[in-house]
């Protein structure tokens, strides 16, 4: 609608995750985290399309886990930091 009303569609919509393996969706748009990672989600309605980014943590690692880890390249490196 143009004439600035707002309605709930959220059971009109259809929902998809990229990788239930890490979170799962469910007709109603209720996300399930099954297992640490990351996921999207995909939410579409008509001719929208929307995208919600998930992560699943981790169970918190010692710093000491990764004292011996020596960066090799910047890609290591953004590794390293998204674990710490």
């Amino acid at each position: 609608r143009d004439d600035g009303t707002t309605q709930d569609v959220t059971q009109y919509a259809r929902y998809n995750s990229n990788d239930d393996q890490v979170a799962e969706v469910d007709e109603d748009g209720i996300i399930t985290a099954n297992n640490p990672g990351e996921t999207s989600i995909m939410i579409r309605y008509l001719s929208g399309v929307g995208v919600v980014n998930v992560k699943v943590p981790r169970a918190p690692q010692a710093a000491s886990a990764y004292a011996n880890f020596k960066p090799a390249n910047y890609i290591d490196e953004a590794v390293l930091a998204k674990l710490q």
